[in-house]
């Protein structure tokens, strides 16, 4: 019972050593930018949830495709089969996604990114989004308030990405990127994205096919 308890004591001892370990901040995102590499020419499909101000709720499909910097296009199939009806612009909330997939593929232009939405580069902290331990560059522990992007500790995957108002931008968007590891998915895209304005959770999409291949 003392050898099990000890053992279950140097594990957890482990475990905390592991998670609190910071790596250094360029070494985190050189390694998150090369996971964002793969985003280029992804065609992603599936349903999406949107949320009025009442409260009503529309379940529409979309097709998200990513093609290369400044060039993504978000499209709702039309219900016989037709050609799809195209956004005439991305949302500010999808434009926020796009730039943030598209445009950060290199540790430089990652950091000039950051850097221009506002984000300290000189703060880092853990936190959780739901069971995933995250990495929180531009934030204190805790504090939901500065933006901020959340990257998946171990995975160096994006998960979460805070931009809070600013003279140009009135309103705090909060994209959140789920269940990376999701059969449907396989890592390539997250199963679950959420959009939240102003803390008010907007627009929920479930992804059910990623393929190669942006068709513009």
């Amino acid at each position: 019972m003392v050898r099990r308890t000890i053992a279950v004591g140097l594990v957890g001892v482990a475990w905390l050593v592991l998670t609190g370990y910071f790596e250094p901040l360029p070494l985190l995102m050189d390694k998150t930018a090369k996971t964002m590499a793969v985003w280029r020419g992804l065609k992603v499909e599936g349903t999406r949830l949107l949320i009025d101000e009442s409260g009503g709720r529309r379940l529409e499909p979309f097709v998200f495709q990513l093609s290369r910097p400044d060039r993504a296009r978000l499209e709702t199939p039309a219900a016989d089969g037709s050609r799809a009806v195209e956004a005439p612009r991305l949302e500010p909330a999808h434009q926020r996604l796009a730039d943030l997939l598209l445009r950060s593929s290199d540790k430089a232009r990652l950091f000039n990114d950051l850097a221009k939405r506002g984000v300290r580069l000189d703060m880092m902290s853990l936190s959780r989004l739901g069971k995933t331990v995250c990495a929180v560059v531009g934030a204190a522990e805790g504090d939901e308030q500065p933006s901020q992007l959340w990257v998946e500790k171990f995975a160096h995957r994006p998960a979460r990405l805070i931009l809070a108002p600013t003279a140009d931008q009135s309103r705090r968007f909060d994209v959140q990127l789920n269940e990376w590891d999701h059969p449907l998915t396989a890592g390539v895209f997250p199963r679950r994205v959420k959009f939240f304005i102003d803390d008010r959770l907007v627009e929920e999409w479930t992804v059910e096919r990623v393929t190669r291949g942006a068709a513009f």
